[in-house]
């Protein structure tokens, strides 16, 4: 039973509804909106500046730039009028990367080499290094993501109080295992089992001093859900790629339009169950003697995704227009005699040191942010705040931060 049918079932008939639930507490003083009061210029300056240290550092100060982004996104996020704090420190994610770097470096390289001694031709073992190397791989990412958000919680506070993520990591990356395995032997229908276990189990250890989490989210109403979107968007994709084949040699900005509609009206169907999910997970999940509830609409997430659809296509338009440029000169300069790899090598290493920072630039305004805003803006805290006490409670917190995590990428802002 959700949070919302407990509450309902305490309620009499409707004409002493107002009574029963207003009677001796204001609506004010037992419902809160959470804020987020960051602006667009100010996260594009910070992006920007990231950038260019990232840029003179050849990618070193990314871990400094994610703290000074971190403590801008926590302190802009107000609850109850107080922002977040965020006191995890760049050399802390810097020291965590080089840690597993220098350990799981060489087990990485090792799997790489072996893959690449196998004939192509041999499917068999090929298949079998690719399990050997992705089944521990995947297991490993879910390892790091919960102990990324273990360091995350253990330098975010609220009033002084700072949160904490129990549980064991090795459990939550099996239980990822099990329902990614369910998820992809239905072809992604059971999407929903992989969603709500993990959440289930994360932020049922979740505390903020000596606050409980709960979350009371079952597969079954998500599942109910997501079949419905997953049929809409198999029947869309079906549909979409049928025309785009049959009128791409004929009509070929007809098919473009087709497909653009296509990816448009599939992208709608995925914010309509995004949306839906996190008002529903939102809504079972509870801390202390406070409950949440959100009101985030599908239009919102969809505009998010518009506009980060958009703004990856112009990037990468940029990007193969950058390399065809540069094969190009590499070329001329050749006298058409093929191109100069080691100039081709040296842009392409260039390349890949701008390409994040400048991911980072057309992200963080454009999408992360955006996102961040529409998700906190639109909860809703409900339960006498000024009755939430909770006290800080002595624990073992990581010393270094998202070592693995940073390895896979994985850290998040």
């Amino acid at each position: 039973m959700t949070n919302r049918d407990n509450d309902q079932s305490d309620v009499p008939e409707a004409e002493d509804h107002n009574e029963v639930v207003f009677s001796e507490t204001p609506l004010d003083q037992t419902h809160h909106k959470l804020e987020y009061t960051g602006t667009w210029n100010k996260i594009m300056a910070l992006a920007m500046w990231n950038a260019l240290w990232t840029i003179l550092t050849l990618g070193i100060f990314r871990f400094w730039a994610k703290t000074r982004v971190r403590r801008y996104v926590w302190s802009h996020t107000r609850i109850d009028g107080d922002g977040l704090e965020y006191t995890g420190r760049g050399l802390e994610l810097f020291l965590g990367f080089v840690i597993v770097a220098l350990c799981a470096g060489p087990f990485i390289a090792l799997f790489v080499y072996a893959r690449m001694q196998v004939p192509v031709g041999n499917v068999g073992i090929n298949f079998a290094i690719d399990l050997a190397i992705w089944i521990p791989l995947i297991f490993l990412m879910h390892i790091a993501m919960y102990r990324a958000q273990r360091y995350r919680l253990s330098r975010t506070s609220w009033r002084g109080i700072r949160g904490h993520l129990g549980g064991s990591s090795l459990k939550y990356a099996g239980n990822a295992l099990v329902s990614l395995f369910f998820t992809g032997l239905t072809l992604g229908i059971c999407k929903p089992y992989y969603d709500i276990e993990l959440m289930k189990y994360e932020r049922n250890h979740t505390m903020l001093g000596d606050a409980k989490m709960a979350f009371g989210g079952m597969f079954t109403p998500a599942f109910k859900k997501w079949l419905v979107i997953w049929f809409i968007l198999l029947l869309t994709y079906l549909v979409t790629f049928g025309l785009f084949v049959a009128l791409v040699k004929v009509l070929l900005p007809l098919a473009i339009v087709i497909g653009l509609v296509g990816a448009g009206f599939g992208a709608y169907q995925f914010a309509r169950y995004q949306a839906w999910f996190f008002r529903y997970t939102t809504g079972e999940t509870s801390l202390g003697n406070l409950a949440f509830s959100s009101e985030l609409t599908p239009k919102k997430l969809f505009k998010i995704y518009a506009v980060l659809l958009i703004s990856l296509v112009v990037l990468f338009a940029l990007i193969v227009m950058i390399f065809s440029m540069v094969i190009g000169a590499s070329i001329a300069a050749s006298g058409n005699a093929g191109p100069n790899m080691p100039f081709v090598f040296a842009m392409t290493f260039l390349f890949l040191v701008l390409l994040g920072p400048v991911q980072q630039i057309v992200l963080l305004p454009m999408f992360v942010q955006p996102l961040i805003a529409a998700k906190v803006s639109s909860i809703t805290m409900t339960g006498e705040i000024d009755r939430f006490t909770v006290q800080q409670v002595a624990r073992s917190e990581p010393k270094t931060g998202e070592g693995l995590a940073e390895a896979f990428d994985l850290g998040g802002i």
